[in-house]
């Protein structure tokens, strides 16, 4: 069986500067984020990008998104690491 993890940076001021922090009823504050797979990695091996999520009359009226971060994407299977970053890996063992 395989498993699957996303490590992401987010770059926090740019969260903040968004103005998409929400309170909630439980006095905490959110913000709703979507992530999404690039098609190729960039150079520093980023193959997940993070971005402020926008509501149907924004993306209707086509404006940009605010991107927040990035990530690399693992795919293991048991304790074998077998991609990274979207692309296959080789006789890679993880330590425990």
């Amino acid at each position: 069986m395989s498993s699957f993890k996303i490590v992401i940076n987010l770059d926090v001021t740019a969260l903040l500067a968004s103005g998409r922090v929400f309170n909630a009823r439980n006095g905490r504050q959110y913000v709703n984020l979507e992530v999404t797979q690039r098609r190729e990695a960039d150079t520093y091996g980023n193959d997940i990008c993070v971005a402020v999520e926008r509501t149907r009359e924004e993306r209707l009226r086509g404006e940009q998104k605010i991107f927040v971060g990035a990530g690399e994407s693992f795919v293991f299977e048991g304790s074998k690491l077998v991609e990274k970053g979207g692309k296959p890996i080789e006789n890679l063992e993880v330590p425990k």
